[in-house]
């Protein structure tokens, strides 16, 4: 394959176009068709550490992918965490020396190659989680992994990664699930959220049952050892502080699964949403002042934390994306079977339950649902929504050879009236069975525009989804980097196209245990480009623009308008 320069594969700056609008697929094909493992190269397998005859609750949660361009050649990569054998005590690294994740360098054309050998350092964690930032400010997108046992922070040091976490002050020993970074205090650096899923260890593991007596996984109430979250401030010299105390995050205890920044009062200050497993979801509100670092939780005042029932869900991820353009971003929370997901919209002072009203009650309903992803697959210009679906109790009856807690992913078309429409044939797997999903990243791993889906799986292959839903119109997209050229983490961009208004914004985190490519792409429809851009960056400073291209992805930096 022929590489182009680097300075030719980068996103560019404005009025260079990277890539066209394709043809347009038959309306009646699936707009997700796999890419088998044979013909990616990706041959990696999660495996949980289970016994059988044994079932810990601990075991469940994992599955964890991230898209991450670590050599800076301008494709993503792919890495997956592993799991392997169950730590044998509280803090104690993984017993099993093969628990190693694993990392894949895009060649192009749908051909990844295992560079793990030589680009880690090698290092067995039993990973729930992970994340994607660049924390020093070097220009290189690090690894932050949430593991049960010891986390840890792989600093990326030119395509290499090398073991940074007790230099920089992290390694929690519990049982961490997702993560974000932001830059909560407006210095440039980017700070950490970390959730916990419980105050485990093996000892309070315990024989559960289900349907008809017979042995299962047990539920987070039956194990009763919520947990308090983590909050790292970044000191700006490589190295964290955990503020949890000071910052107010510790004043309440859960089962953290999912996690998302976002400043749903629109001050410019970062808050976070919290799913919880079973107990009630934390909306975290910035209330600091200045430099200040602190947080209170409003989830009950904003209308968040229960259902409309008064019902505290199986939180497990979160999606944040304004779905009714008034500027303000809203929420979807997956949950597990027999409950809908929680959308909510964000209606300038509280969320309101759109679930029912937005066709997301009933369906969701039928599966449990873990990854979740709102993009706009077919360039409409409304978000269609993705869900990694993986069952939490165990199927007796399933065929030979599938998993016990192998669910079908889910796939909804946003219409036109607002409403999301479940596409059952929307996901062609061929003959791969289907698998327990849990986490779920977006990104165009093929260089064509649209975005790509991949899935990591429980005990299982990853599911790599190409894109070919039907084009409905074109799209664009922008990289927002600070003064520095690094990456604009909290950065939003809204476009303008005639009397709508629409704005997403630059972040890692979300989803659930994953890191999607955090560059925002806008689905424009008819219509070849926008009348105008408008870019926010976390200190304050903004940029406007005039019309602007479509079918590209653009470079914004700060600096005079280009």
């Amino acid at each position: 394959m022929i590489r182009l320069p680097r300075r030719l594969r980068n996103a560019v700056v404005l009025g260079v176009s990277v890539v066209g609008c394709g043809l347009a697929a038959a309306a009646d094909e699936p707009w997700l068709v796999l890419v088998e493992p044979r013909q990616s190269g990706i041959e990696f397998v999660h495996r949980s550490g289970h016994v059988e005859g044994r079932y810990p609750i601990a075991e469940e949660v994992g599955g964890s992918v991230a898209m991450i361009d670590f050599d800076g050649d301008g494709d993503l990569d792919l890495y997956f965490g592993q799991a392997g054998a169950l730590p044998a005590s509280r803090g104690g690294a993984t017993a099993d020396p093969a628990a190693l994740g694993a990392l894949f360098r895009n060649d192009g054309g749908w051909r990844f190659v295992d560079v793990s050998a030589e680009a880690l350092p090698g290092i067995p964690a039993y990973t729930v989680a992970v994340t994607v930032a660049d924390y020093d400010g070097d220009g290189d997108d690090d690894l932050f992994l949430s593991n049960l046992g010891p986390d840890l922070l792989l600093r990326n040091d030119g395509g290499r990664f090398t073991d940074a976490t007790a230099a920089a002050g992290l390694g929690d020993p519990g049982f961490s699930a997702s993560a974000a970074f932001a830059d909560l205090d407006a210095d440039g650096d980017l700070d950490l959220f970390v959730t916990r899923y419980l105050d485990w260890s093996p000892e309070i593991e315990k024989t559960c049952t289900g349907p008809g007596g017979l042995v299962d996984y047990c539920s987070p109430a039956s194990i009763d050892a919520p947990v308090r979250d983590l909050l790292y401030r970044n000191r700006g010299d490589g190295t964290f502080e955990e503020i949890g105390v000071a910052a107010g995050i510790a004043e309440a205890k859960g089962t953290g699964l999912g996690v998302a920044a976002i400043d749903w009062n629109g001050d410019g200050r970062v808050d976070f949403f919290v799913a919880n497993d079973g107990m009630p979801d934390c909306a975290w509100t910035s209330v600091g002042e200045g430099d200040e670092i602190r947080f209170r939780d409003d989830a009950l005042r904003l209308g968040c934390a229960l259902d409309l029932s008064g019902i505290a869900k199986a939180g497990m991820g979160v999606a944040v994306a304004d779905l009714d353009d008034n500027g303000l971003e809203d929420l979807l929370i997956t949950n597990m079977e027999r409950q809908s997901d929680s959308l909510y919209l964000n209606m300038d002072g509280h969320f309101q339950d759109a679930t029912a009203r937005l066709g997301l009650s009933g369906p969701t309903r039928q599966r449990t649902r873990w990854g979740v992803l709102l993009v706009d697959l077919d360039f409409d210009g409304d978000l269609d929504l993705f869900e990694a679906c993986g069952r939490v109790s165990l199927q007796r009856d399933a065929a030979e050879g599938v998993h016990p807690l192998a669910e079908a992913d889910a796939l909804f078309e946003r219409q036109a009236n607002g409403r999301f429409k479940r596409l059952d044939d929307g996901i062609d797997l061929g003959s791969q069975p289907i698998e327990s999903g849990r986490g779920a990243a977006a990104g165009d791993l093929d260089g064509d525009g649209d975005l790509d889906i991949v899935v990591a799986n429980m005990d299982g292959p990853p599911t790599m989804l190409r894109n070919e839903a039907p084009r409905r119109g074109h799209w664009i997209g922008f990289d927002v980097v600070d003064s520095a050229g690094r990456r604009a983490i909290g950065a939003t961009v809204s476009i303008v196209n005639g009397d709508r208004r629409r704005t997403a914004t630059i972040r890692t985190g979300g989803s659930y245990a994953a890191a999607s490519d955090p560059r925002v792409v806008f689905g424009l429809g008819a219509a070849e480009g926008v009348d105008g851009v408008e870019v926010r960056w976390p200190n304050g400073d903004s940029k406007t623009l005039g019309p602007t291209a479509g079918d590209r992805m653009h470079r914004v930096a700060p600096g005079a308008a280009q």
